[in-house]
């Protein structure tokens, strides 16, 4: 996009803050289902006449399938406590990211929710994987 190279791009905040704000790139829409804090004048998508249109980035953390319940809850817990940090959620805002944290099962929903999406997403509009 800064290149010159294409003239769209659907891009998270995370990747398009610092161009944005240096008036490389002009945002035209959010994809998130409110306005962002960093945008409070960017409509969203569903307010320019999309209604139910939400593509969200998230980031989570994975391991593997036969780690013991116990080290997740751990992990999971002290990420949550790690995320209502005043300085860390200051430093993800300076980059467009809004912390939520939750339980591993709301990341497992999350999950499962945007491959339903997406997939229903790529099948209607006869989308293939080459």
């Amino acid at each position: 996009m800064v290149a010159g190279d294409t003239h769209f791009t659907a891009i998270s905040t995370l990747l398009s803050l610092p161009q944005i704000q240096a008036g490389a790139l002009r945002a035209i829409a959010n994809g998130n289902p409110t306005r962002e804090a960093q945008f409070p004048d960017l409509p969203t998508v569903a307010e320019q006449g999309y209604p139910g249109f939400e593509a969200i980035q998230w980031i989570g953390l994975l391991t593997t399938a036969d780690t013991p319940r116990e080290i997740i809850e751990r992990i999971n817990g002290e990420i949550n406590r790690a995320l209502k940090d005043p300085d860390l959620i200051a430093k993800f805002a300076q980059q467009g990211i809004t912390p939520a944290g939750g339980t591993p099962a709301d990341f497992q929903r999350t999950i499962a929710a945007d491959l339903k999406t997406w997939t229903e997403t790529a099948r209607t509009a006869n989308i293939k994987a080459e």
